[in-house]
């Protein structure tokens, strides 16, 4: 069957009001990291592959917080019982309610409930107060936490005027003390803060109940059976906040909506078996795949290729941005990203969805960074609509999501599997770092990702040979693979213990920079 042919199977099988109610009813669910919703939402999609005939998979880890997940520290389970707050000035009251909306409060907020006045970010006389600011670094939370204050009402900057952006606190630690903080919009920040400034009283009542628990880590794996064991990779994660839907309801739904197509299609006996097995895995961004490639290592040796969806939905004319694929890692030698450029443009001239197709760098950030590191090295580009004017906010919504798109998805994702010959795709796995070469090609491209079973010394090895010869790191979110923040904190003092010079550090939204001496090493996420 040529590709056109097979589009247009595809798309007779697919029904508009049959996707969006999938949608609608799995962005209903809070799906934030380590929470007892996201659970219920990988339940739910379960039961829906169940009864639509897709063989699947859900697998569930107890944790103990604090434990890592292949190097990844895992944070507290929470579930919110009662979060209210109220935040009055003059004769205009501010109503934040979680249950109507989860983004007016921080996620894993603790358990407060009193009357407190609110103060603005200066850091003043902040004790038993919440303290407006428009930031949550690592530097304000402690600030805050050994300040005394009772929380934080937080607004973004860079979100749209009347818009709640999500925030959250990352618990790692049983000695780190519950904080709660709510959310406003900017235009509601600035009457708080005109207010504060012209030395009116402004206070919040606040009633906050949650439960803190060892969380769960889990993701659910569909699988179509092909004629061969050689198999390809669909992975969206699933998070975040209930109600949004472009990050990543879009292309979470769209994996579900293409198995349950593929499978449906293959049992009518449109489709034949496809020539490769096919993987659905739906995960918690970076966690559930983190606790994947720990617990199928031998799967993972038959997969050849991979596809990241994240933010694939939006409707472009709304929300702006571009159609964007990122390139998988420098490290790895493959041209598979031209392969899924050349698909996705195939697919959007099929359906009308007049959008230039880009390719960018690898920078990271979603589940694709999981799959490419050293160990593994499954070529993965990721599929995304960037920038997103409404990302993580509250005005992520249904009705900015272009049906085209979540077409362009799952016809996609149903079609490759049929039309992708293996061997035309170049992809050559890294050999061991021994020989001349291997130490010449590392070094000259800055790069070096440690492997889980190199001892300490090694790394430490590649690390000084790296800041000799090339005078910069680029460590590509190494900490996640070598035993999280505490691996980077023993790198760092054996480092600074070798060349015996001070090293500064400042770990700021995983961008890292050593200054040793007067020379600034950057080392780029």
């Amino acid at each position: 069957m040529r590709a056109q042919e097979l589009y247009y199977e595809i798309l007779r099988q697919l029904r508009e009001e049959e996707f969006y109610a999938l949608l609608a009813d799995f962005i209903s669910y809070n799906r934030i990291q380590g929470t007892s919703e996201m659970e219920e939402a990988m339940v739910f999609v379960k039961e829906v592959f169940d009864a639509k005939g897709v063989l699947n998979t859900l697998s569930v880890k107890q944790l103990v917080y604090g434990e890592r997940t292949y190097g990844l520290p895992y944070f507290r389970g929470w579930k919110p019982r009662y979060q209210k707050a109220t935040i009055r000035y003059g004769s205009k009251r501010i109503v934040l309610e979680f249950n109507l909306n989860p983004l007016t409060f921080v996620q894993r907020s603790g358990n407060i409930e009193g009357r407190y006045r609110i103060s603005q970010g200066n850091f003043k006389n902040t004790s038993d107060s919440f303290i407006l600011v428009s930031d949550l670094g690592k530097g304000i939370l402690e600030y805050l936490f050994h300040s005394r204050a009772k929380g934080v009402v937080l607004y973004d900057k860079s979100a749209p005027y009347n818009a709640r952006k999500k925030f959250q606190f990352w618990y790692y630690s049983p000695k780190e003390p519950e904080f709660t903080g709510v959310v406003v919009t900017r235009r509601e920040a600035d009457e708080i803060k005109h207010h504060i400034e012209a030395k009116r009283d402004i206070f919040i009542e606040i009633k906050s109940s949650s439960d803190f628990y060892d969380p769960e880590n889990l993701y659910l794996l569909a699988r179509i059976e092909g004629e061969r064991e050689d198999a390809i990779l669909y992975v969206a994660h699933t998070c975040h906040a209930r109600g949004e839907a472009n990050d990543n309801g879009s292309g979470a739904s769209s994996l579900i909506y293409a198995a349950i197509t593929m499978q449906r299609m293959i049992d009518k006996g449109i489709l034949k078996k496809p020539p490769y097995t096919v993987y659905f895995l739906l995960v918690p961004e970076m966690w559930g795949s983190a606790l994947f490639v720990e617990e199928k290592r031998k799967l993972l040796k038959s997969i050849f290729a991979g596809f990241n969806f994240d933010m694939v939905g939006s409707s472009i004319e709304k929300t702006g941005g571009r159609v964007v694929i990122e390139k998988p890692h420098g490290i790895i030698k493959t041209n598979i990203h031209t392969v899924f450029k050349s698909h996705v443009e195939s697919v959007q001239r099929f359906l009308d969805f007049p959008y230039a197709v880009y390719i960018r760098n690898f920078e990271g950030g979603s589940d694709h960074l999981i799959f490419q590191n050293t160990e593994f090295e499954i070529p993965m580009p990721m599929l995304i609509h960037w920038p997103d004017r409404f990302y993580h906010s509250d005005m992520d919504v249904i009705s900015n999501i272009d049906p085209r798109a979540i077409w362009r998805n799952v016809i996609l994702m149903v079609s490759m599997p049929y039309l992708i010959r293996k061997n035309k795709i170049v992809f050559r796995k890294r050999r061991v770092l021994q020989s001349g070469k291997d130490v010449y090609r590392v070094v000259r491209k800055g790069v070096y990702i440690p492997t889980m079973d190199e001892d300490f010394d090694t790394r430490i090895r590649w690390f000084k040979l790296l800041l000799e010869k090339k005078g910069y790191v680029n460590f590509m979110h190494f900490f996640y693979y070598i035993d999280g923040m505490s691996g980077f904190s023993d790198i760092l003092s054996r480092l600074r213990k070798d060349s015996g010079k001070k090293v500064d550090v400042e770990i700021y939204r995983e961008y890292v920079t050593y200054l040793l001496n007067k020379d600034v090493i950057k080392v780029k996420s």
